[in-house]
Parts: structure tokens; C-alpha cells; sequence
């Protein structure tokens, strides 16, 4: 068998313009680990080497199907379990629970107290008008607690 010899180039530049090789991908070999250049010249054959014997990047396309699909099952089962102890919620469930909860109750607080409370407030002192406004403010936060409470149990906020 007979082992042909690859060129040695003087610059990345020269390297890239005779094989066609970008120069983004020339500077990203060099930057992750591969040996091709050395004394100021670059070694095609090492490059090649390099390049073909990598593992794929994320993101990248691979053609090993069985490996992709292991990975693929992997990440699925730990997003499971970290939805499963919590530690993530799904974006849907958290779209509804803003809308459900912000839009309907405390939006819906807030437009009862810009309606009620002049008619009520008129003709108070201010500490009268601070006490009126704390305990509605705590009726709202009672609501809102009693809401999320009852919409939790109830699973609402799953698909």
C-alpha cells in the first residue's frame, strides 16, 4: 500500500486558497485542539485527520442515526425528571397561568378597584383612605392566593 504525502503550507491564507478549505474552519480546528500546525507551517494530512476523526458538534448534522436517537431518548428523560422534581415548568402551563391568573384576577382586581374605590374613598382622612386601601389589597392577594391554590389542585396548569 502506498501512502501518499500531503502538502505543508507557509499560512492558514496559502492552506485555504489551495484546498478550498475555509479559513473560519482552519482557525476553528486550531482553536480546538487540533496539531496541524507546527514551526509556523500547516500540515494538511494532520488537519484531514483531525477534521474526519471529530465527534460532531452540537447542532451539527451527524449520520450516525442510532447514536443521534440515544442522545435524542438521553436529553428527553432528563427534561423529564427535572419536570418531575420541578426544577422546570412547561412553557405552555406558564403562558396559561399568566393569562389565567395575572390576566383574569389581578387585571380583573385592579378595574373593581378603579371603579369602587373613589365613591368609596370620598370625603376620607388619608390614614382612613391608607387602611381601606390595605385591606382591599389584601382581599386582592387572598383572591389571587385562593385562585392558584384551586387551579393547582385542579391540574389546570397541565397540558
Amino acid at each position: 500500500m502506498h501512502v501518499i504525502e500531503l502538502p505543508y503550507y507557509d499560512s492558514m491564507k496559502a492552506m485555504s486558497a489551495a484546498t478550498g478549505i475555509p479559513i473560519s474552519a482552519l482557525k476553528y480546528a486550531k482553536d480546538n485542539g487540533c496539531l496541524f500546525e507546527r514551526h509556523h507551517r500547516y500540515d494538511l494530512g494532520v488537519f484531514l485527520k483531525w477534521f474526519f476523526a471529530r465527534k460532531t458538534e452540537p447542532g451539527d448534522e451527524s449520520t450516525d442515526w442510532g447514536l443521534d436517537q440515544k442522545r435524542t431518548k438521553a436529553l428527553l428523560q432528563r427534561i423529564e425528571l427535572a419536570r418531575q422534581e420541578e426544577l422546570v415548568i412547561d412553557f405552555s402551563a406558564a403562558d396559561r397561568f399568566i393569562k389565567k391568573l395575572i390576566g383574569s384576577v389581578m387585571f380583573g382586581q385592579l378595574d373593581k378597584l378603579a371603579h369602587e374605590l373613589p365613591p368609596d374613598l370620598k370625603g376620607l382622612g388619608e390614614v382612613r383612605i391608607h387602611e381601606t386601601l390595605i385591606k382591599r389589597i389584601e382581599t386582592i392577594k387572598k383572591k389571587m392566593k385562593h385562585d392558584f391554590e384551586s387551579w393547582k389542585e385542579r391540574g389546570a396548569f397541565e397540558e
